[in-house]
Parts: C-alpha cells; structure tokens; sequence
C-alpha cells in the first residue's frame, strides 16, 4: 500500500502466470518455478485451509477494519487511521463472500492501518504502520511495495533484506528478523512536492513464522500438510515530505520504530500454538 501520496489508492497485484511454450525448455522450467511458488497452475486441486480465529484481543468492524489498534507504544501515539472504501478493501481480497460469513465467528480476513508520532521532545517523525490479515486461503499473496510503487510511477532503486530486532517480541521474532527494503525515488509533481527519495519495509507472518518474500508464503501456503492457515503482511515506513537522507539513516529510525512496535503488531495474530490447540479441539 505504499505510495508517496497517502491518499492514492492500490490496486491489488495479482500473480504471474507462466507463459506458454509447448515443446521448448524454457516453458519446462518456467512451470516447474510456478508450480514451487504456489501460482495458479492447477495441476493438482488441494482443498481450501480451515480459517483460523483472531486472538481475543482483537477488534474487527463490519467494514473489514481492525479497530483494536493500540492507542500508544511507548514514545509512539496513534495520531489517525485509514479507512479504505469498499471498492478498494475487496481489491485487496477482504470483505469475500467467505469474510462475510467468517466474520461472525472472528474468522475473516481483516486490515489496518495507522498513523503515529513520536512524541518524545525534539522528535516530530511521522510513520505509517499497516497489517493486512488473510486465512482459509492459499494463494492470495496480497501486493508488495515494489510492485505498487513502480505501477504508481515511483521508481524503485533496490530491494534488500535488513535484519531488524525487536527484543520483547514473542519467539520466533525475537531474534534479527528479516525484513525486506524497498528503497524508491519520487521525482516530484511540481506542484510543490519536490523529488525525495524513501523506504518501506514489510515482512510476512505465515501461522506464525516470518518470511519476506511473496513467494515464499506461496509456496508454504500449497503444501498438502497445511490445513489451517493465515498469512499476515505487516508493513511501515516514515512520513516525510523531504524524504530521507540514505538507506543507512532510514534503516536506524526503521529499527528503531519497529523494536517498539513489533510486539504489539504480533499481538493481533495467532500464534503457531494457537493453531495447533484449535486444531486439537476441533478434532475433538
């Protein structure tokens, strides 16, 4: 959902499909990698994954919205939140005719997005902090900031991993996690938004494991053995309407940001011993 202006609208990203070369090598490769990374390839139909329920915590409107964000982390105070129209939260894969009925039962698909300031003296950094939550679906891998940005006409310098650390977050969060970088220019709109240069930073949650690639939760969402499942796609980056100095000074602040808000960020989303107990009693 990244984009310079906080106010435009992304569509959703669907994934790519293998190309047809009947009889060349090339397509032979190219359907054995989309077939690893969980695209739309049906060779083979596996039955939907059993939905999980939201930890108790957690609060949903009936507009697919989480509502339970917490007011303040540490220096960190919930300032605003985004609000997606109806037309953009079922791009984005929410608000199904499954998310309808699992609703109810705390069983949907959800998001959120919130906007917080550092309130400490001398600070006045602005950051936006989103989390998309998805269950019962195995290859509906929403979008990623790269190929928003680029769709949005922002040029995109790198995309690199950087390990950041959160020290009160639940195991496996606990250690250096690694997040993915996508560091872009915008030329500016000359309409008295000038050139900048910014980073978002995103990781996935997969019943409970962090990944930082689409294609990765793909490919753990096909396996066979999955029957219960959710991913999550947590996402922030700083507001700043000069931009950033270097990836090196965005990457300070960004972990600096993220070791106080991770924890809360997880808090919103099942553990892998949560899964495993409604597994067990739904067996019962």
């Amino acid at each position: 959902m990244a984009h310079p202006n906080e106010n435009n609208a992304t569509s959703q990203v669907k994934p790519d499909r293998g190309s047809r070369r009947s009889g060349n090598i090339h397509f032979i490769i190219a359907l054995v990698v989309v077939c690893l990374t969980g695209v739309a390839i049906n060779l083979y139909k596996l039955p939907e994954a059993q939905p999980i329920e939201w930890p108790s915590g957690v609060r949903v409107n009936s507009e697919y919205r989480l509502i339970s964000l917490p007011e303040k982390i540490g220096p960190y105070e919930l300032i605003d939140v985004k609000e997606f129209d109806e037309d953009l939260v079922r791009a984005l894969g929410i608000g199904t005719s499954y998310d309808k009925e699992r609703l109810p039962n705390r069983r949907s698909s959800w998001y959120g997005v919130g906007f917080y300031a550092d309130q400490r003296e001398g600070q006045n950094q602005l950051w936006r902090m989103e989390i998309f939550y998805y269950t019962g679906l195995r290859d509906n891998v929403p979008h990623v900031p790269e190929r928003c940005l680029d769709a949005g006409g922002v040029t995109v310098v790198s995309r690199d991993i950087v390990p950041l650390k959160s020290v009160a977050a639940r195991a496996p969060w606990d250690k250096d996690v690694e997040f993915r970088r996508v560091y872009y220019r915008f030329s500016g709109t000359g309409g008295g938004v000038g050139a900048r240069d910014g980073a978002e930073y995103y990781i996935f949650s997969v019943n409970g494991k962090p990944y930082n690639s689409p294609d990765r939760v793909r490919f753990e969402l096909a396996k066979p053995t999955v029957t219960y499942s959710y991913f999550a796609k947590i996402q922030f980056a700083a507001i700043s309407s000069v931009g950033i100095e270097s990836a090196a000074a965005a990457d300070d602040a960004a972990g600096e940001f993220i070791n106080v808000m991770l924890p809360s960020m997880l808090n919103t989303l099942p553990t892998a011993d949560d899964i495993e107990a409604m597994k067990q009693n739904e067996q019962i």
